[in-house]
């Protein structure tokens, strides 16, 4: 908590100096350490979000008393997840991970600015920028990532565009195309986690066309919602997007509905 202090005030005060001002660490066992923890992240994220905070502020020892170089830039970018997981902070996490992305930028560390960019949307974007921007920047990510070879961490930029093109998008077509593209690019590389997550939104976008079993309802000739959560087990990324998407569609629909059991 006391390094958490710490970070708050680092992002107000002058430590976020000019990048041109920054000194780069070369130092081979410091870029060792740091690539380590820039691949932390996202398992951190998945498996261990209580480890989240801890890989972020020892990143930012390292930068103050070392330097930057480009692995830390992905683990200081999820200040912005922890500061709101933490703090409930939606704003000094956020500063920090647009500071440390736009040094990443001016210093061509393309791939892990990429993943940055992919932190930011996910968690920060949608408060601070235009719906619209939010969704560039995570297309901008997903070309970033696909060309570094980080394909998981490219199908985990899908979920955030398709929140933000329901309220922004002109229409339907829209926002199934980018939900039918994350399903096929989570069959191509085998991602079940990230097919469970879209199928929620798929399953909305059906039900607002009506082409559903009942008005507002999930079930459908090919899908079953009870089976569906069943199935899911421990995956709670897939019962958080089940039972957000199917909430949704029962404030859309007017409807009031109980929530179906989430699994042990």
């Amino acid at each position: 908590q006391r390094r958490l202090d710490g970070l708050q005030q680092w992002a107000q005060d002058d430590a976020l100096v000019d990048e041109a001002q920054r000194r780069e660490t070369h130092d081979p066992q410091m870029l060792a350490i740091t690539k380590l923890m820039s691949r932390l992240i996202t398992a951190a994220y998945a498996t261990a979000p209580a480890n989240l905070p801890w890989l972020m502020l020892e990143t930012q020892r390292l930068w103050v008393e070392h330097g930057c170089c480009a692995f830390m830039i992905g683990p200081l970018a999820s200040a912005a997840i922890a500061s709101i997981s933490m703090r409930q902070d939606y704003r000094a996490g956020y500063r920090i991970a647009r500071h440390v992305l736009a040094g990443g930028e001016a210093r061509g560390y393309e791939l892990q600015t990429s993943v940055a960019r992919h932190l930011l949307v996910g968690a920060g974007d949608h408060w601070h920028q235009p719906l619209e921007d939010s969704v560039a920047r995570a297309h901008r990510a997903r070309e970033g990532l696909l060309q570094g070879g980080l394909l998981n961490d490219a199908g985990y930029t899908f979920p955030a565009p398709i929140s933000a093109l329901l309220d922004c998008a002109s229409n339907l077509d829209d926002c199934a195309a980018e939900v039918e593209s994350g399903m096929a690019f989570a069959a191509r590389t085998g991602n079940a986690n990230l097919s469970d997550a879209l199928i929620a939104p798929r399953q909305l976008l059906r039900a607002l066309r009506g082409e559903t079993s009942a008005l507002g309802c999930f079930t459908d000739d090919s899908f079953d919602e009870t089976e569906h959560l069943a199935g899911l087990g421990a995956n709670m990324v897939g019962v958080l997007h089940f039972h957000s998407y199917r909430a949704l569609s029962a404030a859309l629909f007017g409807l009031k509905i109980d929530l179906l059991p989430v699994p042990p």
